[in-house]
């Protein structure tokens, strides 16, 4: 894909996977030799999901470490490539500043055997490409929070209530969950639901002033005696 520069000594060609182009190397143990690299520029600031091609061939590990560089902060996400066959797999939403210097990058010190010893693997470097996620729910695979994603920030829901009761607009249904492998966002305000009670929340606008959650209301605590009654 465009973006995609490699380094190192050995680098082999197929004529698979997207576009019928692919790039592969070998496993080479913990020792770093070879890797590819594949940069972004974003023209506007937000989440984005991360999708990677894995080809039918030249792609075996099952140990792809890729390194996501994005808002100056690095994450480490490992697949298993062997089981994908010219597939697009997530590899999670993150937040994304608007300009160039971000990146995913995939080495070859998968930790597998270095080639021609057995068992060593195929590392495959295809096409990745970025995709804009707004107004959805979210939910990542390690994780049992479900997030409203809006405008960059994911929005814990602090109850499954929540979700039936904006179901009647747009993007609120369980259906539409979208589970990915990570998440990594800006975290917006909770939100309160019915199973929410005894939450405290401040105000935005005001930050002097403090609510208690009751049956989905707030009420406006007026002074710290009030948790003395």
């Amino acid at each position: 894909s465009s973006g995609f520069e490699k380094h190192g000594t050995y680098f082999e060609e197929k004529n698979v996977g997207y576009e019928k182009h692919m790039y592969y190397t070998y496993s080479n143990g913990n020792t770093l030799e070879c890797w590819g690299r594949w940069k972004f520029t974003v023209a506007n600031a937000g989440a984005y999901e991360i999708l990677v091609h894995i080809p039918r061939d030249g792609a075996t590990s099952k140990q792809a470490r890729y390194q996501i560089y994005h808002s100056g902060q690095i994450h480490y996400l490992t697949v298993d490539q062997s089981p994908h066959n010219d597939e697009w797999i997530s590899m999670g939403i993150y937040n994304f500043i608007e300009g160039g210097n971000q990146y995913v990058q995939l080495n070859d010190n998968t930790g597998e055997p270095k080639y021609p010893a057995a068992g060593y693997k195929m590392v495959g470097y295809d096409a990745v490409k970025l995709t804009p996620r707004n107004k959805m729910l979210v939910q990542a695979s390690d994780s049992d929070k479900v997030c409203w994603l809006q405008n960059g920030k994911a929005y814990h829901l602090n109850g499954p209530s929540i979700v039936d009761k904006m179901s009647s607009l747009p993007g609120w249904s369980w259906a539409n969950n979208h589970k990915v492998p990570a998440l990594s966002c800006p975290q917006g305000p909770v939100f309160a639901g019915i199973d929410s009670t005894g939450l405290l929340i401040k105000d935005k606008g005001n930050k002097d002033r403090t609510y208690y959650i009751e049956n989905q209301k707030k009420r406006y605590i007026s002074g710290t005696n009030a948790f003395d009654a």
